[in-house]
C-alpha cells in the first residue's frame, strides 16, 4: 500500500536528519524503525554512558531520551544546557511537567504513534 502524500512530504523533510534514541526498552527499537523508515539517520543506545559518548562523537541534531531510565534527567539537563534539542517520550504525567520545566524541545506521550512522532520531530527542527 502506498504512503499518503502527506507522509511522503513529511519523510522528505526529515530525510538525513541525525537522531540519537536513548531507550533500554523494546519501544526504542520500534522508534528507531519509525525514524529509519522516514529516511533519518538514527542510532539507538540503551544506557546513559553510551548516550553521552554518542552525543560527543556524533553531534546529533536531536536526542530522544527515555526519561524513565535511572539518571536520565541529569543527561537531559546537560543536553539542554549544551543547547542540544531533546525530545522526552514518557508515560507519566509528572514526566511531562518536569520536561517542560527542564526546557526540553518537545515531549511525546506513550504509546507512540508514528505520524505524531515524525510531525513532532519536524517541528523541533523549525
Amino acid at each position: 500500500e502506498a504512503a499518503p502524500r502527506s507522509t511522503i512530504a513529511l519523510n522528505e523533510r526529515l530525510a538525513g536528519m541525525s537522531v540519537l534514541v536513548v531507550d533500554a526498552e523494546a519501544v526504542g527499537v520500534t522508534l528507531l524503525r519509525y525514524l529509519e523508515r522516514a529516511g533519518m539517520v538514527a542510532r539507538l543506545v540503551t544506557d546513559l554512558r553510551s548516550a553521552e559518548l554518542a552525543v560527543r562523537a556524533e553531534n546529533p541534531q536531536l536526542v530522544l531520551v527515555d526519561v524513565g531510565l535511572p539518571g536520565a534527567w541529569s543527561l537531559v539537563e546537560e543536553l539542554v544546557a549544551s543547547r542540544v534539542r531533546v525530545v522526552a517520550p514518557s508515560v507519566r504525567d509528572e514526566d511531562v511537567e518536569r520536561a517542560l520545566e527542564t526546557g526540553v524541545t518537545a515531549f511525546l506521550v506513550r504509546p507512540l504513534e508514528r505520524r505524531l512522532v515524525l510531525a513532532t520531530l519536524e517541528r523541533c527542527l523549525e
